[in-house]
């Protein structure tokens, strides 16, 4: 297996139509609204490869566990994906390596409409090229493609959810090259001005301590100064933790407009999947379990009971509330929701 620094990082290609879009969009943002925007839930669900005699690099505890840091990034964004129906384990040793050019196969046997379909495969290869992943830019199919070399190293996932949610490489440039001193950002590079110019960086000019060490100069010689911890660049995948206020502001605003069509109509009973009342998520889930009431209902209460039916978590519901689970052994638990005068039940799953 190839380390994870030979491979190409991204094979999501550039568009002009939504570059367009893009920057429309930006000319009507302000980022310091970014964490103000409308509390959005992302459904998704895995599909894991897996060879013929049922093994796998990944584990879904892997997959689960970089899905927590996916939230913890996109949580400023007021962002939240939860898991929508059970992972489904794709056993086929053709697919296991997987090259773009059989994306037909899986939109046509694997794919759920409607959700964020997070596809990984043991290798992962666009034409001739060995990739980390790749995604689509709106409007599009619901996927993103995570090679397993590369998905548990906390950055790629992120990256290439950001790509669906409309964010491009730091680095771009079939725009047009951004200059140091920011005077056509609105334009050229990722048409975002809080990020950066960035001459695209890679493990060649960003250091193990991660400071970027490149010597080149803009078109006007002007040397550059790039963000080697923003996560839509090239910088070593273990450097890569932040987006800027307005990366934040497009990926919400993404959400609500090119992607809105988002639904989970697995999981819930009718009635709540009908009126949409409320979400428990991710599920299964480790670290966290996100509760969100579609609007705030005074008296809400929430409770979590082990498989012997004994209470372990008990919690009185804002309209969006975060509980830490890290302390609960792994297990089936079951759930009662009180909303409004009316109980709702179901089971959450910790991984």
């Amino acid at each position: 297996m190839q380390s994870q620094n030979t491979y190409q990082e991204c094979a999501t290609a550039p568009s002009q139509t939504w570059a367009r879009q893009l920057r429309s969009r930006v000319a009507t943002l302000r980022a310091a609204d970014a964490g103000k925007m409308t509390p959005v839930q992302i459904p998704y669900q895995i599909h894991l490869f897996k060879k013929s005699d049922s093994s796998s690099v990944l584990t879904l505890a892997d997959i689960y566990h970089e899905i927590d840091t996916v939230n913890s990034f996109y949580a400023n964004a007021n962002m939240f994906f939860y898991e929508c129906a059970p992972p489904e384990l794709i056993i086929d040793d053709s697919l296991y390596d997987f090259a773009s050019a059989e994306e037909p196969l899986l939109l046509s046997q694997h794919y759920t409409p409607d959700v964020l379909n997070l596809y990984f495969p043991n290798t992962a290869r666009s034409g001739n090229t060995l990739v980390c992943g790749y995604s689509r830019y709106p409007p599009s199919v619901d996927l993103a493609v995570i090679a397993a070399s590369c998905a548990k190293n906390g950055s790629t996932l992120p990256h290439e959810i950001g790509h669906y949610f409309g964010l491009m490489h730091t680095h771009e440039t079939f725009t047009g090259a951004e200059l140091v001193d920011g005077s056509n950002c609105s334009f050229a590079g990722d048409q975002i001005c809080d990020t950066p110019a960035d001459p695209m960086l890679d493990y060649s000019n960003v250091n193990t301590s991660c400071v970027y060490t490149g010597t080149v100069t803009d078109g006007n010689g002007a040397p550059y100064m790039p963000d080697v911890t923003n996560i839509m660049s090239y910088s070593r995948k273990e450097c890569r933790f932040y987006f800027s206020p307005m990366q934040y502001a497009v990926l919400n605003t993404t959400m609500q407009n090119e992607r809105s069509y988002l639904y989970c109509s697995f999981g819930l009973g009718i009635k709540e999947r009908e009126q949409g009342l409320f979400t428990v998520f991710p599920n299964p889930g480790h670290e966290s379990l996100f509760l969100s009431l579609k609007q705030e209902a005074e008296g809400s209460v929430f409770e979590l009971y082990n498989a012997l039916g004994s209470l372990v978590l008990s919690t009185a519901l804002s309209r969006e509330q975060r509980l830490d689970t890290r302390s609960l052994p792994a297990g089936i638990y079951a759930y009662t929701l009180r909303i409004s005068g009316n109980t709702y039940r179901g089971k959450w799953v910790k991984d």
